[in-house]
């Protein structure tokens, strides 16, 4: 997913000049779509949140990551999806990343996680 999105973002120009120049080969909803503003700058929102939850899988599944580390990776995940631009239709995306997590994060035992958290020597 996060590769499809990167290689949208890296050819905003190429599909650009083709919904420009080939309007009649490419279906009207496509063009819209493509030649809209908001559309790129949500491709860029949807592809930083996944560019993080692709380093956060990552850093949990190292063989020497402790449960420090994974609380710390979540804290990061979740402050980053926080900050998802709300305007537009980005905020179903926020919810549903937002509820998708709450849905998980409800099988922890938090406390000694947050414990944890609080005496681990990157917390700032």
């Amino acid at each position: 997913m996060f590769d499809a999105a990167d290689s949208v973002l890296h050819l905003k120009l190429a599909l650009e000049k083709v919904a420009d120049d080939h309007k009649d080969v490419v279906k009207v909803n496509i063009v819209k779509i493509i030649t809209s503003r908001e559309f790129f700058h949500d491709v860029n929102v949807v592809l930083k949140v996944l560019e993080l939850l692709k380093k956060t899988i990552l850093s949990v599944e190292a063989s020497n990551t402790t449960f420090a580390d994974c609380f710390i990776a979540l804290i990061r995940l979740a402050s980053t999806i926080k900050k998802i631009p709300v305007e537009r239709g980005l905020v179903n995306f926020q919810n549903h990343i937002i509820n998708s997590i709450n849905k998980h994060w409800e099988s922890f035992n938090v406390m000694p996680y947050i414990l944890v958290y609080f005496l681990h020597p990157g917390y700032r």
